[in-house]
Formats: structure tokens, sequence, C-alpha cells
């Protein structure tokens, strides 16, 4: 790299400045159900019962931590309870970037490296009260110094690899998996060289796993007890179509299933090129898939598309390179164009989808409490308000005075009647509840998501509106 250094320094700087600049609009949008149970559940905790407590898994502990540092210095604000994951996320697509550039030619490092960057999944991770964003980049990292371990092992990988694994598991437990594929990938090396047995080259794994163990003890038995009791209520959030299609455009960046097929192919096109240049990457990104996958199937417990979000730059850096052949594979049948142009004309398309779909997170964002709250503050002030369904009381971060039922719990036609209600994650509400709500109210308002539809918010009005208020609504 010491020949393109200036060149290298340049992309950095763009990458960072691009990065932080997406990730900075719209930092104060509403929180989210899983940022408000966080908040609300966790982080206004002890610190003490922050590290020992994990009666459900949404307390993404590092984080958790870091977030209650951050609230303390600078008050509670949307974008302060973010800060941790946004400067991380912020991070990622430059820190990646040169690290792939010692593998990858300048294209292939720079275009996936912009992929992360436009990315809105990312970005939400990076807007996002949660440990998503830590993970995907200390995963990234915690393979990539562990590579770099068995292929010269030297002091600094190997520790940075332990360092960098502990804080990842720290951020996500779903970490173990990664580190399990770790060690599968070092006992085939082991096999395959036929040397004799040298644990401090092929068992570093082992200290990562022990360390991140040891981090999540105090609450173990609390985490197990839930998967035992509540995991397995796993609704439709399960290894099913929706899984899969929610999996590709979460990797793929976009919420066009078509345009995510498109780039699934792109990524398969491109795995054989990746590993060519480096199969120890391919083989951990897909392994650490497949025992998290396998784990969730064994178990029957739920799994959602964003705990494979830590695939995310390992997609981009593989449908960068499929990008990279067929340029060349273009420019080898004619003359008129170079392999980098027609590269980099499918990148500024893929570039291209990737903003719009970018654009449609900032219109709509995450979830539509905030939103619901100031609507009602403004045309019903003073009308009393039932929050119902899975955030019911999450919503009452927005709204004190609302008046919660969960999505099971059966409501009646005199608990509606002359009231408004914020309802969420319909897939959490009884029959006879939907029923009533369709049959005793009107259904007025709705804030999509640009997350799953369960995260839509929706205003019915239990009461016929005064004459005067019809308009403008």
């Amino acid at each position: 790299m010491e020949a393109n250094k200036k060149q290298t320094g340049i992309f950095f700087w763009a990458l960072l400045a691009v990065s932080f600049l997406v990730r900075l609009i719209r930092i104060n949008q509403g929180f989210w159900y899983d940022e408000l149970h966080t908040l609300l559940r966790f982080v206004f905790s002890s610190y003490q019962q922050i590290l020992t407590s994990l009666p459900v898994p949404n307390n993404h502990i590092l984080f958790t931590l870091l977030a209650k540092l951050s609230i303390g210095i600078f008050g509670l604000h949307e974008w302060s309870l973010r800060l941790p994951s946004l400067i991380l996320g912020g991070l990622t697509p430059p820190l990646l970037y040169l690290f792939w550039r010692k593998r990858f030619s300048r294209f292939v490092s720079f275009a996936a490296s912009l992929f992360l960057a436009l990315s809105f999944w990312p970005v939400w991770f990076s807007q996002d009260a949660r440990g998503y964003a830590g993970f995907i980049l200390f995963s990234a990292l915690s393979n990539i110094f562990f590579l770099s371990w068995l292929e010269r092992p030297e002091r600094n990988p190997g520790g940075l690899y332990v360092i960098c694994s502990a804080i990842a598991c720290y951020f996500y437990f779903y970490t173990g998996f990664i580190i399990a594929a770790q060690f599968a990938y070092a006992m085939v090396r082991l096999v395959r060289s036929g040397k004799p047995l040298k644990p401090r080259k092929y068992f570093l794994p082992l200290p990562a796993a022990l360390i991140s163990m040891a981090l999540y003890a105090p609450g173990l038995s609390q985490l197990l007890k839930y998967y035992q009791l509540r995991g397995k209520d796993i609704s439709f959030h399960w290894l099913n179509l929706q899984f899969a299609k929610d999996t590709i455009e979460l990797l793929a960046g976009t919420h066009w299933l078509s345009f995510a097929v498109g780039a699934a192919i792109l990524f398969l096109v491109g795995l054989p090129r990746l590993y060519k240049k480096w199969p120890g990457l391919v083989f951990l990104y897909l392994a650490s898939a497949a025992f998290l996958i396998l784990a969730t199937w064994v178990l029957r417990i739920f799994i959602y598309a964003r705990f494979l979000s830590f695939l995310i730059p390992f997609f981009f850096l593989a449908a960068a390179a499929a990008m990279e052949w067929i340029g060349e594979n273009i420019s080898a049948r004619t003359t008129r164009l170079r392999k980098n142009h027609a590269a980099g004309f499918m990148a500024a398309v893929y570039c291209l989808f990737l903003a719009l779909s970018l654009i449609r997170y900032y219109q709509l964002g995450k979830q539509g409490f905030k939103d619901a709250a100031k609507y009602i503050s403004h045309n019903y002030p003073g009308r009393d308000v039932i929050s119902f369904g899975l955030g019911a009381y999450e919503y009452r971060y927005y709204d004190r005075y609302a008046d919660p039922f969960l999505g099971h719990e059966e409501l009646t036609g005199k608990d509606l009647d002359g009231k408004l209600v914020v309802a969420s994650h319909r897939f959490s509400w009884s029959a006879r509840n939907t029923e009533l709500l369709r049959k005793a109210c009107s259904l007025e308002k709705v804030w999509e998501s640009a997350g799953p539809e369960e995260n839509f918010v929706y205003l019915y009005r239990c009461f016929e509106p005064a004459r005067g208020n019809q308009t403008g609504r």
C-alpha cells in the first residue's frame, strides 16, 4: 500500500465523510420498540444490574454501558442514546476499506466500503440504540485478525483478535457462533497441514471463547431460562420464506425484493473470486451463518434477519468482486470499454438503488411512536389514549398518560368508547381484539416503517369526530 498511500488516504477520508454524513441525517428520529425496551429496562438500571441482568436478549451489555455513559454526559436525547452506535457504524466502512485494500483491488475494496456506507440497514444500525453496529465492526475485525494470526502468528494479531472477539461478543452474544467457526477453521487448517500440534497457533479461539463466557456468566442462567420458557414462542419469526426474504433484503441494503435477488446473484458470482483471494474469510462467514441458523433450528428459538447482520460487509465484498469480474469479461470482448468503466457503471447503479432505499428510510423512519404522540397532541389534545399491542408500555415514553393494554389482554367496547387507540405489532393482537377494533373504531392514520411491517403504528378513533375537526388529518 505504500505506493498508493496518498490515494488510499483520500479514499479513507472520503468514505469517512460520506459514512458519517448519511448517519447524522434524522439521528433524532423517534425510538422504536427495541430501543425503548433497552432504554426503559436496562439503560435506566444501575451499572451492576446492567452487568448481571439478562432476563431477555435485549441487553446488549457493552452497548448499554456505553449508552448509559453517553446520556450521563450529554443528557437524554435520541442522538445521545444512539451515539455509541453512530460512532462505531460511521467508522466501519473506512476502517474495513483499509484492511480490505491489503487483499483486494482498489475497486473491490472501495466499492464494497461505499456500499456499506450507503446501505440503509447499516445506517439503521448506526442510528439504533442497540449493539448491532459494534457487532458488525468488531466481528469483522475479529475474523481479519484471526486469519492474520494463522498466516503469520505474532503477538499483536493474536492479542488484537482476542480483544476484538471479546468486544464483539459483549456487544452481542451471537458472536459465539463466529468464534465457533474460527475454531472449526483452525482445526481444518491443522488437519490439512499434517504438522505436529501447535496449540499456540490453532487454539487461540479458546481464550476468546472463555473470556466471552466469563463476561456473560453473571446473567447466563437468566438468559437460558428465558429461552426455555419464552424463546420457543417463535410466532412467525422462523426459518421460512419471510425470513429468507428479510435476510436477502437486509444483506443487499434494499427494500425491493427483485433488486435484492439480483444483488444476491452478484454475491454468488463473486464468491469463487473471493474464495480464490481469501478462502479463510469465506469459510468463516459462511460457517458462522450456518452455525447460527442450525442452532436456531435445533433449539427452535426465534430468529430475525438482523441476527445475521454481521454478514453485510462480506456480502458487499463478494458483490464488488463480481462486478470487477464481469467488467473484466466485458473488456475482453470489446476494446471500447475498459473493465474499470464497466465495473464502475455497475457500482454506480447499485449505489443509486441503495440511495433510493436510504431516502425511503429517512422518510418512513423506524417506528412511528413519536410521530403518533405528536399527531395526537396537535389534533386531539386532552383526548384519552389507549396504547395497544406489544409496544403498549414502550409507547408511553412519548405519551405518559396513555393507558397500556398488551395485545393478548381482552379489550371491551367500554374500554374503547370515546378514546384513541395507538396500536403496534399487529402479530401480537388476539383475534377478538382485532375484530373489536374493526367494529368499534375507525382507522384514522398509519405510520409505516422502513423496517418490517410489524413496526407499523396504527391510530384508531373510537368516537365520531367533531364536525370542525374532520379536515386536515
